[in-house]
């Protein structure tokens, strides 16, 4: 095969962004419902947070190798950080528009009005400063930029108001000091307003909510800054984030025991260093410069964005009772083929395919709780590289192990952002008796295998399934996948060889119908295609 000459290819991480983009343009299209609309502007927001915590930080990386090193990577790191910012800014630019241009307007037209703190009606600030009083100032976290115990330290992916303030106790002082205020994560993002009912008493009575005017909730906290800050003049609250290098730089030399690192590695993810600063572009320059001073970043720290940070809490905005301005939900198609009372026996009989989401993901659940709970099933085999939190597919597991079946689960601990609760379901299965094999380090699992042996007889009879996505029953209600379920003894085999290579951590090529990575893979597609 002919390699490619460099002129010929298309950065990955600038590849990556007009994927992005193609996100946003979902969020554009005016035929797409409203809230579905704000959903992939969350989904956009949700994927630039990531993209900077591992991507960039990547590249960021890259800059303290030697220039030798750097020349061998036929790629200068410092150049695609500029394209990437310059990418990035147009991006944002037209996510705002969107938001603000497209989107807010339409949910205005529709009787939804998402206010300021500058337009929060009389009738309802009694309300909202009772809100204040009883949520929102016992969870607030203020920290002093100027403080005598050092930098504030600021949590990865969370929202921060910096507040610019004057004077103390009446005093006019000649320079502002900043606080800096932790936007409370535990609670919802946004704040449908209420009033107090016409006959309640001066002072008490109930609070009814109101429909359809919505606050951020860094918005509730700027109404409330005066009461919050008595005796100082408050001159401003701009939002800032700041995004952490979320690598866990695990060496590909590394030998040890790869859960035990990355337990470790896991506990320094949340302090990682920047990767980016985003902050309000009508922000003091002062401030700006304050605030990177103190938290020691860097100029290519800094990235302008818009009022408000953290828009991936779009998703959570409120329900407000308009499931017309929502795609109507499509229960899953029954699979003729499997939707008997035994799915080991349909699958005896033949081979079936699964197209989830448009098929049911309870069809992997009941083979697996089938499997579980068969006296004459004998072993269990399953590769996990996401779960649900609650998962359907590690409990049953787990039952198997219980029922003293042979189960073994080889997981992957490596799945980026799901470490710890692949860890913890490890944990989990391994006391109850499953066998728990982890992957090694420059050996990634991807595959998602099921393999039963069922004793039929003097033979053990096994079934399988095949497929892309996870063994996870939230996203398989919305991600595309396909699976396969077959008892051919030749492809069940082959099956039982990928499980016996992840165990050993030592990959082979000794397959004649399944194309396994990282040895046969790219070969076998090669020759299918000519």
């Amino acid at each position: 095969m002919i390699p490619p000459e460099p002129d010929q290819l298309f950065d990955r991480e600038l590849s990556w962004i007009a994927f992005n983009g193609r996100v946003l343009q979902e969020a554009r299209d005016p035929s797409v419902p409203l809230f579905e609309r704000l959903a992939f502007l969350a989904i956009v927001s949700s994927n630039l947070d990531e993209f900077f915590r591992v991507r960039v930080a990547a590249l960021r990386t890259l800059l303290r190798v030697g220039k030798k090193k750097l020349k061998k990577l036929g790629v200068s790191p410092q150049q695609l950080l500029q394209d990437i910012h310059a990418a990035v800014h147009s991006q944002q630019e037209a996510f705002g528009q969107t938001l603000r241009g497209e989107v807010l307007p339409a949910l205005a037209a529709h009787g939804v009005e998402l206010l300021d703190e500058g337009q929060v009606p009389e009738s309802a600030q009694g309300w909202l400063a009772e809100y204040f009083d009883r949520e929102l100032a016992p969870r607030l976290l203020v920290l002093e930029l100027e403080g005598e115990d050092g930098a504030p330290f600021l949590e990865d992916r969370r929202t921060y108001l910096a507040v610019t303030l004057w004077g103390q106790n009446g005093a006019t002082a000649e320079q502002p000091t900043t606080r800096v205020i932790r936007v409370p994560p535990e609670l919802p993002r946004f704040v449908v307003l209420g009033e107090k009912d016409e006959d309640a008493s001066e002072g008490g009575g109930s609070i009814s909510p109101r429909s359809r005017k919505v606050m951020f909730i860094d918005d509730v906290i700027r109404f409330n800054l005066n009461r919050l800050f008595p005796e100082h003049l408050v001159d401003g609250a701009y939002a800032v984030k700041l995004s952490r290098d979320a690598d866990l730089y695990l060496e590909d030399e590394f030998s040890g025991d790869l859960a035990v690192r990355i337990r470790k590695a896991l506990a320094k993810r949340d302090t990682g260093l920047p990767s980016r600063f985003l902050y309000d572009p009508r922000t003091p320059y002062a401030t700006v410069a304050r605030l990177k001073e103190r938290l020691g970043l860097a100029d290519e720290d800094l990235m302008a964005g818009g009022r408000y940070h953290g828009l991936s809490d779009l998703r959570d905005f409120p329900d407000l009772g308009m499931d017309e301005h929502r795609y109507e939900p499509l229960q899953p198609l029954l699979h003729p083929g499997l939707d008997g009372e035994s799915v080991l026996e349909q699958v005896r009989t033949g081979d079936h395919l699964l197209h989830l989401p448009y098929q049911s993901f309870e069809y992997v659940e009941r083979f697996l709780n089938e499997a579980a709970d068969d006296p004459a099933v004998e072993e269990i085999w399953a590769s996990l590289y996401r779960v649900a939190s609650d998962s359907v597919v590690a409990r049953a597991l787990i039952r198997g192990a219980k029922a003293g079946k042979t189960v073994t689960a080889v997981v992957e601990v490596q799945a980026r952002f799901d470490e710890a609760s692949n860890l913890a379901w490890a944990d989990q299965m391994e006391a109850a008796g499953v066998r728990v094999i982890f992957t090694r380090v420059g050996l990634k699992m991807h595959a998602k295998l099921l393999l039963v042996g069922r004793r039929e007889g003097p033979d053990l009879r096994r079934f399988a399934y095949i497929g892309t996505g996870n063994f996870n029953e939230s996203t398989a209600r919305f991600y595309t996948d396909l699976g396969l379920f077959t008892s051919r003894p030749y492809v069940c085999d082959e099956v039982r060889q990928v499980f016996s290579d992840l165990v050993s951590g030592e990959p082979s090529d000794a397959y004649e119908h399944l194309l396994v990575a990282p040895l046969g893979l790219r070969r076998g597609f090669e020759a299918l295609v000519r």
